[in-house]
């Protein structure tokens, strides 16, 4: 593993991060094997993207012993409620969660704490300014050494940087989002500043590994900036990790890449790039093959939560969207264990609110529920 510094903070971080969005929901025995295994490969930023309870426990458990070896990250606004990923925007609830992220992670710090998924001005000049000045007052505090801002939007993440609000940046980057203009200007700006610069969703959401010819991609890669919001990726042959993860660390600024990590499998794709060679890393082809595409593609990140009818909003669009691709039966085994279905949904339009991508969830709803439960 090769470190880098994470801009003003000074901290050295590994060049592969390690996020845990997909972590949720699995075993204990998984979320050890894959944070240990990480770790022991030199892994020493983690991101815990969302403040489910029975997860932070499951950290806490998992973080005994090593807690000092790693750097964590945790992000103001998120958590969870009645089971399901849950958003909360006043000082109160932040300021609850927070302890509570402290208690059951059994850490008396946390090292860089994020303002989530800050998505337009308005935004930032309300509850996100809000979050960044008690993550600034837990600072003050030594229970949070940096301060930082997730974003998806290009316009925001560079006020951010050009700021002085924030230490710490997260950003949507892969090889998507290449051609998109002003996207070295934020690069740049993050050096000039002295920002650490963490890139988030290096592989599409998963959608650079998917097998069909034509792959459509949203604004979760590409940041939203003025018609550069989706693209398409027509390629000839496969893309693999090792590339991706090549492509986001060749990007100027960048610090460290967070790769999301589901399993042990997901893991050792991600560290072959440790030991890959220079044909391994070699991105040129993948890069060649990308040209612009239209917005409105689910990437499964479930940012749209909470669902009144308690839908994983996520899960469901991603078998729904498998099941155009596969028909050996198993996508209709997984869809028949969701605790809710498709039909479900009531269009009441609050995930299309919050969907930061642009994505038609009442109607992708709907031809998910017409194909995978429809009466044979």
């Amino acid at each position: 593993m090769k470190y880098r510094t994470l801009g003003r903070t000074k901290l050295s971080v590994g060049e592969l991060g390690l996020g845990t969005e997909y972590l949720i929901g699995k075993p204990q025995e998984t979320v050890h094997s894959v944070v240990h295994r990480a770790i022991d490969a030199g892994v020493n930023f983690i991101d815990l993207l969302y403040g489910v309870d029975h997860f932070l426990d499951q950290f806490g458990v998992t973080l005994r012993g090593c807690r000092e070896r790693v750097y964590l990250a945790a992000h103001m606004g998120s958590g969870s409620k009645n089971g399901q990923i849950a958003y909360f925007n006043s000082p109160p609830d932040c300021e609850r969660l927070f302890a509570e992220t402290l208690q059951r992670l059994d850490t008396d710090h946390i090292d860089v704490l994020f303002a989530h998924m800050v998505d337009s001005d308005h935004e930032y000049d309300t509850w996100g300014a809000e979050m960044l000045e008690l993550a600034g007052r837990y600072q003050q505090q030594g229970k949070v050494r940096h301060v930082g801002l997730s974003s998806h939007d290009m316009a925001v993440a560079l006020r951010a940087v050009r700021s002085g609000d924030v230490d710490v940046l997260m950003f949507p980057l892969s090889a998507a989002n290449d051609a998109m203009p002003d996207r070295q200007t934020l690069l740049s700006a993050c050096l000039e500043h002295d920002v650490g610069l963490i890139a988030m969703k290096p592989f599409a959401g998963g959608r650079l590994f998917d097998e069909a010819a034509s792959i459509k991609l949203t604004r979760a890669q590409s940041g939203e900036h003025g018609d550069f919001k989706n693209v398409q990726i027509d390629r000839p042959a496969a893309v693999s990790a090792v590339q991706c993860l090549s492509y986001v660390l060749s990007q100027i600024g960048v610090s460290t890449v967070i790769p999301g990590i589901a399993d042990d499998l997901q893991l050792d794709e991600a560290l072959d790039y440790l030991t890959s060679g220079d044909q391994q890393r070699d991105y040129g082809p993948m890069l060649a093959s990308i040209s612009q595409h239209r917005r409105g593609e689910c990437v499964y990140c479930n940012h749209c939560l909470p669902c009144p009818v308690h839908l994983d909003i996520g899960a469901t669009l991603r078998l729904g969207d498998r099941a155009e691709l596969e028909s050996d039966g198993a996508v209709q085994s997984e869809y028949d264990q969701l605790a809710a279905k498709a039909s479900a949904c009531t269009a009441c339009g609050g995930c299309e609110k919050r969907c930061p991508f642009g994505v038609a969830v009442i109607e992708k709803m709907a031809k998910v529920a017409d194909r995978l439960e429809s009466v044979v």
